[in-house]
């Protein structure tokens, strides 16, 4: 089942969080790890503290969608030089202006906007 950016946003936080305490070297000598929470409440008066801002969640929530989407387009086939160079010999010979291809552009907008059941 694919995750939608929300779900991989959380997951790359946690990941990155729990990276970083593993980096850190958190738990192993008996500290908290930084996204145990309970842990810096119980922290002494004037003992050190970091919180995490909303807009430094949302840039890991972002990383997390740009990783995906790089992933994503790391799937994809390339560009290949012939198949471009065809493409532009169509446009300049007007094979797109064809009432055959005007006729099947319109189709598959149409299927695309109202259903495949149109045509």
């Amino acid at each position: 089942m694919p995750m939608n950016p929300i779900q991989a946003g959380e997951l790359a936080r946690a990941q990155t969080m729990e990276q970083y305490g593993k980096s850190r070297g958190h738990r192993a000598n008996g500290q908290a790890s930084p996204n145990d929470f309970s842990a810096h409440q119980q922290l002494p008066p004037g003992g050190d503290q970091a919180e995490i801002s909303s807009k430094a969640r949302a840039l890991v929530d972002l990383r997390g969608v740009l990783d995906a989407g790089r992933a994503a387009v790391q799937g994809e086939q390339e560009v290949r030089a012939e198949r471009l160079a065809m493409v532009r010999e169509r446009l300049e010979s007007g094979f797109y202006q064809s009432s055959t291809v005007r006729e099947k552009v319109a189709g598959s907008l149409m299927s695309v906007m109202f259903g495949n059941d149109i045509l």
